[in-house]
């Protein structure tokens, strides 16, 4: 009970509601539902958390009563989105997280073989899950399992990384554009300084 008391507090808390063993989110979990909350379930990267995130675990939290978020490791980013992701390290994240008012509690997730493990672990009310797979065999195991399935809210801002992406393609095109203006002018003055000291015959 100690443990759901400071989950619902209002401090960040942080080594309270970071919770990266399955046996303590199993206990936190069982201690929240035996107060009566309904516990909800959703996982991601948030990388450079942004608004538009944080707006889709607000929405997240409004399905229940406590936001449980698994936060996807280091290596398993590396795994999926390969060299230079994530730009933010693991507990950093986690530490942002845990700065917002919607969530809860934050744990850490190493593979899918983990999330599992977490789901199993959590026995969530309700899970939330990106819309690709709201359908898939999976989700619908943990349907029948008792577990409520909800897609993944729609954000209307535009993403942080979206935002530099664009800045950097953007910085690419003006590099190209000056270099495509400007390399013809170098040749033609390398053409003209080679002309000049040419020997007469």
């Amino acid at each position: 009970m100690a443990k759901a008391k400071w989950i619902l507090s209002d401090r960040s808390c942080l080594q309270e509601r970071f919770i990266p063993q399955l046996d303590q989110l199993t206990s936190a979990s069982n201690s929240l539902k035996q107060l009566g909350f309904k516990v909800v379930l959703i996982s991601g990267v948030y990388d450079l958390l942004d608004c538009g995130q944080a707006d889709r675990l607000e929405e997240a939290s409004r399905l229940g009563d406590v936001l449980m978020v698994g936060v996807h490791s280091d290596a398993m980013v590396f795994e999926e989105l390969g060299y230079g992701k994530p730009f933010v390290p693991q507990l950093e994240r986690v530490n942002s997280l845990i700065h917002l008012r919607s969530v809860g509690l934050v744990t850490l997730i190493t593979d899918y073989d983990h999330w599992h493990a977490t789901v199993e672990a959590v026995r969530p009310d309700i899970m939330v899950v990106p819309a690709e797979i709201f359908s898939t065999e999976e989700t619908l195991r943990w349907h029948n399992a008792g577990i409520q399935i909800e897609p993944m809210p729609e954000s209307s801002s535009y993403s942080l990384a979206n935002r530099l992406n664009d800045r950097q393609q953007a910085f690419k095109q003006a590099i190209t554009d000056k270099l495509a203006a400007g390399i013809p002018v170098l040749i033609q003055e390398a053409l003209d300084d080679a002309t000049q000291k040419r020997p007469a015959k």
